[in-house]
């Protein structure tokens, strides 16, 4: 064992599991570690280097300013958890909460119009474990070494949200800002089938349309790219990348208010779609929401901010896998109910 390796091991102890957090860096290659230190509700302005995750609904942000950070080759992080991948994960019972997204669908489709276009329904499923502190490492060490998008995670005080997405809410450097449409979902081989889908278009679309606007008060010099076909796992995505110049003296949190929720999680436009969607069964059952908002990490040089799908959630001694779909007035229940199953699917196969 060498030197690095013995370190690792020691730093990747029982405080890591207890509370902490990680990302990639700017270039992919390292990981960003956190462990240790304290959670609140409000920023510390002395203090630049932190990770945060925000409400869906609400801009309600919690910040985590580790006692300790490492940055490291993510390789490296890899091969000191490797040992916790085999680890069987002890299922007692599961559910799924389907019906109630049937429902759901059924009040949607009755309202949706030319001005109410779309709004992206959730469904989930929900394990209960009997071994959850072997499973968090396991779904953790998995989501660390995956080479399929960019993966993330926080925990502490009993709850977690630990997974890998395919999009980014927006990345800032300098002057400038990158992000990207990603709306429309197939298996992977039916490409020709997505690019052709005119409801899938439209669907894409009004995700571009939602970005474009929101950026507007922040950037000037706004461009889309050409839509394609980007992989992720068994999946393929509609992608379509989108950048600007950004203004002076840009405010992260008010720039990340107006994004999200896009309408790719959110729906178009945001606030009837919003509205809608925190009146759901399904929300009514689940208020309190981090699916499909905000994880970053904020240091001097670069800000990223990405969508948290794609993830397990640890809530006490259970697994809560959720996944959306948008619907629009084409939509048909069966077609959209398969597509979250096959996201989740996705995640069981990536993390449990």
């Amino acid at each position: 064992m060498t030197d690095k390796q013995e370190f690792l091991l020691k730093w990747l102890g029982d405080a890591f599991f207890e509370m902490g957090a990680f990302t990639t860096s700017k270039n992919s290659q390292n990981l960003i570690l956190g462990k240790g230190g304290f959670f609140c509700e409000e920023k510390i302005s002395n203090n630049d280097r932190f990770f945060y995750i925000k409400e869906f609904y609400r801009p309600k942000y919690y910040y985590y300013y580790p006692e300790i950070l490492l940055e490291v080759q993510k390789q490296d992080v890899e091969l000191a958890l490797s040992q916790f991948k085999a680890l069987e994960i002890n299922v007692e019972k599961d559910e799924n909460y389907d019906e109630i997204f049937r429902d759901d669908f059924k009040d949607l489709k009755s309202l949706l119009d030319d001005h109410f276009k779309k709004a992206v329904l959730v469904s989930s499923e929900k394990i209960k474990v009997n071994n959850i502190q072997e499973s968090k490492r396991k779904i953790i060490s998995k989501a660390i070494s995956t080479d399929i998008g960019t993966p993330y995670g926080i925990w502490m005080n009993g709850y977690g949200i630990i997974g890998s997405t395919p999009e980014i809410l927006f990345e800032c450097h300098e002057n400038k800002i990158h992000t990207f449409a990603l709306a429309g979902t197939a298996k992977k081989g039916d490409e020709k089938k997505l690019l052709d889908s005119s409801k899938d278009k439209k669907e894409h679309n009004l995700v571009i349309d939602n970005i474009v606007q929101s950026l507007s008060p922040f950037c000037s010099n706004v461009t889309t790219a050409e839509t394609i076909v980007a992989p992720f796992f068994k999946m393929i995505h509609l992608k379509t990348d989108i950048c600007g110049d950004l203004k002076n003296n840009l405010i992260i949190d008010d720039l990340i208010n107006n994004l999200s929720p896009t309408a790719a999680l959110g729906g178009y436009p945001k606030l009837e779609a919003t509205k809608f969607l925190e009146n759901t069964r399904y929300s009514k059952q689940f208020p309190n929401r981090f699916f499909g908002s905000v994880f970053g990490f904020n240091d001097q040089d670069t800000h990223r901010a990405l969508v948290m799908i794609r993830n397990i959630q640890l809530m006490g001694d259970e697994i809560i896998i959720e996944s959306g779909v948008g619907i629009i007035k084409e939509s048909e229940f069966e077609h959209e109910l398969n597509e979250i199953k096959l996201k989740r699917e996705t995640v069981k196969e990536m993390f449990l």
